[in-house]
């Protein structure tokens, strides 16, 4: 299972390819992808505290959807995703926080999520949800279009034409 990110990468792009009106571009496979890729590069002191917060049967790949998942449920979650930084304007590290109101941006929900599973006073399952926000959130950043703002939601309403077809 722990190399399976390449075939599935392998199968999304012919998708992509040959039914681009079917294919998404940063859906589940991607995020099952970057989680893939991610958990293939810890080290075997952080992939055994993985394994204590979400099980040895599972891997990171298959918690990397989940955030998405409850956003209908749990809406106050939506703006995680993205960071909405000007397109046309220069930005400074520091000016980042003016874009990120009440920590309702990607960036500052990893930092607190990083946090959770470093505070041993916080339970087993506030950690497996702070582990599996990280996840998702890190192949949030991986979508360039989640942190640049052109009016778009992060990207989600960007209109897209291939061969004159939406």
């Amino acid at each position: 299972m722990k190399h399976l990110w390449k075939p599935i990468a392998c199968i999304e792009l012919l998708v992509a390819l040959v039914c681009p009106g079917f294919s998404q571009a940063w859906g589940p496979v991607g995020h099952e992808t970057v989680a893939y890729i991610a958990q293939d590069r810890l080290s075997p002191s952080t992939l055994k505290k993985v394994q204590a917060i979400i099980g040895r049967e599972d891997d990171l790949a298959s918690v990397a959807n989940w955030a998405d998942q409850i956003r209908l449920s749990q809406p106050e979650t939506a703006p995680w995703h993205f960071i909405d930084l000007p397109i046309r304007q220069d930005i400074q590290t520091g000016d980042v926080q003016n874009f990120c109101p009440n920590n309702d941006c990607v960036i500052n929900q990893i930092q607190i999520s990083k946090g959770v599973l470093t505070d041993d006073t916080k339970s087993q399952s506030e950690k497996f949800r702070a582990l599996r926000f990280i996840v998702h959130f890190v192949g949030d950043l991986h979508q360039p279009l989640h942190s640049a703002d052109d009016g778009d939601r992060g990207g989600n309403d960007k209109l897209v034409r291939f061969q004159k077809k939406k």
